[in-house]
């Protein structure tokens, strides 16, 4: 196929141009955190980190309303125009009107001159950080409005615009100027996305209050909001006890470390993203337990061996990036615990389908929650002992290890199938390597057991990385198959 061909085919498909749009932001992303923590340096990298978990805290103030909008809108009477209308005005009345209340106390905080969170300079950015968290939230209502109508082209631009921007904003400033010149260039992406998103949407824009409609989504989705926020915060809350109990500087280096370690997956979580409502759909209740569990089977082999083979291959190429990025070695040790916490968090994809396909989010949020406690009981045993923020990361990959098991072994009860299936996806050979590439690090020689235990890795799954390559061939022929659904 030639170049123009193409090209052609990329436009023309929507799930294509959308995946491929967010590989391009996933690498954006990537390229402006290593350049703003590279321009910023530790200290003033940990203030830009502290401002990113206050804009993660303040996301959930949408109570869940976009993720509401789309299950509600994806399960609609299609032919109640109407009545979507006033769901999708529901949810921007909603989202607009906790906006507004977000911005409001942003403007009391900052007139009445709060100290709080001084270390951070907290009082100086926190109108930006609200206007741009409720510009946010009401960009993801209309997004997923968008989603659910099968419209991916302005939501890839949105996100292409929300990465752009910024990193743009990096190259024209001073240095002392970047934190501020970003969260105007975030407001500014906000503000446009919003536009693009209401001028001849295929809905009705506007504003509406209905109080069954904004019950509906309340009640819908909170519960959504508990799960999806329970997947994150095993992340989250090692990054709080570090602002709250270790120096700026040492935020600085554990927030790089986080991002990275999380940004590497975003590629995976793309292509898990397409293909994800298909999982849904063939593990749905009334399938037959059996069918359900060869399913899981065939995914659990390729995404776990994708899993960890992305995280062999980085570590080799981690201490390349810290020769860019100088000023942050010490928390080269902390980024492999990172990865593999990541790595582990996100191994269980099919067995938590399975459960959501049930209708069981709260329960597997409480699942979540208990790895969650774990975080923070091992954290705080660390900060009281006034060990390294190195045992923080530690704790992260302990309760990410626990939520692992926990989801497995309760969507393998949901089934009926034996929780020693889950086992054959962290085989011995896979545990070596871990254990190899974690050696190395206590040793100070990273980069050569990474290539030991990349070595001993493929070795020990040759088999499903040959399905791997073969499903990566076939891979452009299967999205011509696959429909977009909420």
């Amino acid at each position: 196929m030639s170049f123009l061909a193409q090209a052609y085919y990329l436009i023309k498909t929507p799930v294509v141009f959308f995946t491929a749009s967010r590989y391009l932001h996933y690498a954006l992303l990537v390229v402006r955190g290593v350049i703003i923590a590279k321009f910023l340096g530790p200290y003033y990298f940990g203030i830009w980190g502290f401002i990113r978990l206050m804009q993660q805290y303040l996301s959930y103030t949408n109570l869940g309303i976009h993720y509401a909008l789309s299950t509600g809108l994806s399960t609609r009477d299609q032919g109640k125009q109407e009545d979507v209308d006033r769901i999708i005005q529901s949810a921007i009345t909603v989202s607009a009107t906790i906006g507004m209340a977000l911005v409001l106390l942003g403007l009391g905080l900052s007139f009445l001159g709060t100290t709080l969170f001084d270390t951070y300079g907290f009082d100086r950015f926190v109108v930006a950080i609200v206007i741009i968290i409720a510009l946010t939230n009401l960009e993801q209502v209309l997004a997923n409005a968008y989603r659910v109508y099968g419209k991916l082209g302005r939501i890839a631009i949105s996100e292409l615009l929300n990465a752009a921007l910024p990193l743009a904003a990096v190259f024209i400033v001073p240095e002392e100027l970047i934190i501020n010149a970003v969260l105007v260039a975030m407001i500014a992406a906000g503000l446009m996305n919003n536009l693009i998103f209401m001028i001849r949407a295929p809905f009705k824009v506007g504003l509406a209050f209905q109080r069954s409609g904004v019950t509906y989504l309340i009640r819908l989705g909170i519960p959504l909001l508990l799960y999806n926020v329970s997947n994150y915060m095993i992340m989250v809350v090692s990054l709080t006890i570090i602002s709250i109990f270790y120096s700026v500087e040492i935020l600085g280096f554990y927030s790089l470390g986080n991002s990275i370690a999380n940004a590497v997956f975003l590629g995976l979580h793309a292509i898990s993203w397409v293909f994800y409502p298909l999982v849904l759909s063939k593990v749905r209740e009334g399938r037959d337990d059996i069918e359900v569990g060869e399913t899981i089977q065939k995914v659990m082999r390729l995404y776990s061996t994708a899993v960890f083979l992305v995280v062999f291959l980085t570590s080799i190429f981690i201490p390349l990036l810290f020769l860019y990025l100088e000023d942050f070695t010490p928390v080269q040790p902390v980024l492999h615990i990172l990865l593999i916490s990541v790595a582990i968090r996100n191994l269980p994809l099919a067995y938590a389908s399975v459960g959501i396909a049930r209708g069981k989010q709260l329960t597997i949020a409480l699942l979540n929650a208990i790895a969650i406690s774990t975080v923070i009981l091992l954290g705080l045993a660390a900060v009281y002992f006034r060990l390294q923020f190195t045992w923080i990361a530690v704790a992260t990959l302990a309760g990410a290890s626990l939520s692992m098991v926990l989801k497995a072994y309760f969507g393998s009860q949901l089934i009926n199938l034996p929780m020693r299936i889950f086992w054959t996806f962290l085989p011995a050979g896979t545990i070596f390597s871990l254990l190899l590439s974690l050696l190395g690090n206590v040793l100070g020689q990273p980069t050569l057991f990474s290539i030991i235990a990349l070595s001993v890795f493929v070795l020990t799954n040759r088999d499903n990385i040959r399905h791997i390559w073969v499903f990566t061939r076939t891979f452009s022929a299967e999205k011509r198959r696959i429909n977009v659904i909420g």
